[in-house]
């Protein structure tokens, strides 16, 4: 989870992620743990990990250290100005890791509810 957040936020006053949306990574932890104990994953191994950092380079690092089958990540759909100026952790992801990545559109919801 990246900490630093879009520039257009800095009107809030806040600089970090966690400022804007406190409790986000147990919020984050508690949505993934129950999207997998909704679905039938077929007795896939899975671990739920959520941490601070930068997220391309330290999934990448993960996978790596645990020798991972594959990586799974969604795409964010950020096109233009926005993707040039934010770039993309998935295309970060997809050129550095080691192992295949199977990339996920996203169906327009957060698993992060306000």
């Amino acid at each position: 989870m990246e900490e630093s957040i879009h520039p257009s936020f800095y009107v809030t006053g806040k600089t970090s992620i966690f400022e804007l949306v406190p409790g986000i990574k147990e919020k984050s932890i508690e949505a993934l743990q129950k999207i997998a104990t909704e679905v039938d994953l077929n007795n896939v191994e899975f671990d739920v990990i959520v941490e601070q950092g930068r997220a391309a380079s330290d999934i990448v690092k993960y996978t790596e250290e645990y020798k991972a089958d594959m990586i799974v990540i969604a795409t964010h759909g950020l096109t233009g100005l926005q993707h040039l100026l934010l770039g993309s952790v998935t295309e970060k992801v997809v050129r550095r890791a080691g192992c295949p990545v199977f990339t996920v559109k996203p169906f327009g919801k957060s698993i992060l509810k306000s």
